[in-house]
């Protein structure tokens, strides 16, 4: 995987990518999975600011309820 690297924005391959990988036809769709507390972090949105951006996938967030 090539990934691009600008100063402010530093990905490293795999770590921190969304969790979840969905795909209807030829539209696909990156899922970050976070339970209640949960915080997204900097590398979280490092790669989802690339995706969405230089990628054009679509970058969606998912709240879990603790039961």
């Amino acid at each position: 995987m090539k990934i691009a690297i600008t100063a402010d924005l530093h990905l490293t391959p795999r770590k921190e990518l969304p969790d979840l990988f969905l795909a209807k036809g030829i539209e696909p769709l990156f899922v970050e999975v976070k339970a209640e507390r949960e915080k997204v972090d900097t590398a979280h949105h490092a790669w989802h600011e690339y995706l969405a951006e230089e990628a054009r996938v679509r970058v969606e967030g998912c709240r879990v309820a603790e039961t």
